[in-house]
């Protein structure tokens, strides 16, 4: 008996210490307690803020398209100290989290901003959009 509840008890500990670690980035943003007190008594709020991460930014290539008026993203500044800068490795890999930077977003207007020097943008959707898309996936 005292090895199954070991067990069980490893294998929550774990579960949860992987789910903190997949949400470093957020624990970045709000700080370690904030964090815990949101994902103690709403974690949809996790849940969404972790979707609008996925779900309210797209990077992709421009196929062409002029984007010298777009603002340059490199000039983002992040919402935190201790937050890595922008550059155009970060923007094009899997540890990109553009929560972490002040871009704009607003209710209904989508932003776009030019990625330094390539033919990559970044689409910021209106938060509306998101919320629906959140909303009719829950």
């Amino acid at each position: 008996m005292g090895k199954i509840l070991l067990l069980v008890t490893a294998l929550f500990c774990s579960a949860g210490l992987s789910a903190q670690q997949d949400h470093d980035w957020l624990i970045a943003l709000f700080g370690e307690e904030d964090y815990a007190t949101v994902a103690e008594n709403a974690p949809e709020k996790i849940d969404y803020y972790v979707f609008a991460d996925e779900h309210g930014y797209l990077v992709q290539m421009a196929e062409g398209k002029d984007l010298s008026g777009y603002p340059n993203a490199l000039t983002i500044a992040p919402k935190k100290d201790g937050i890595a800068p922008l550059s155009v490795d970060l923007i094009l890999s899997d540890e990109f989290h553009p929560s972490l930077y002040r871009f704009k977003t607003t209710m209904n207007d989508t932003h776009w901003y030019r990625v330094g020097d390539t033919d990559y943008v970044i689409t910021v959707l209106p938060l509306t959009s998101v919320q629906n898309k959140f909303n009719s996936e829950e």
